[in-house]
């Protein structure tokens, strides 16, 4: 585990400004890379289309609350837990090496043949100068 590079940093700055709008465009945040958003419980309250796509959840099974990050949390992925309790701190993280990560729905991220190995957690939105809630790219 380790701090991002700057073009790293970049790439979520970029991510947070298009989640901090998605509202007056909603379909840019649909179309991003493989990325969730959660509360400090863990619960995804929204995700890209290829995030749900991977990971085989619905917009059903985010408003019912059942797609939970920490689901992915294993003696496999014990960087995972490290990260998203970093990421609340305000630092952002990138994790790699990662065994069947994310597997929101004990089903391992899968992109065609490409497994996603690396995740980078960072604050996406803020609450009176405190993290209210993560994010996760999958890379």
């Amino acid at each position: 585990m380790k701090r991002q590079s700057h073009e790293a940093s970049q790439r979520t700055d970029y991510l947070r400004f298009i989640y901090e709008n998605r509202e007056k465009h909603p379909t840019t945040f649909e179309n991003m890379p493989p990325t969730a958003v959660y509360d400090r419980d863990g619960k995804i309250v929204k995700a890209s289309v290829l995030f749900r796509d991977f990971t085989e959840i619905t917009n059903d099974d985010i408003q019912d609350g059942k797609a939970n990050i920490y689901d992915c949390v294993n003696t496999n992925n014990t960087g995972v837990m490290e990260a998203i309790q970093n990421l609340f701190n305000d630092n952002e993280i990138l994790v790699s090496g990662l065994v069947n990560p994310l597997c929101v729905k004990s089903k391992p991220v899968i992109a065609g043949t490409k497994k996603f190995t690396k995740a980078v957690f960072f604050p996406i939105s803020y609450l009176q100068n405190s993290v209210e809630y993560g994010a996760v790219l999958l890379l």
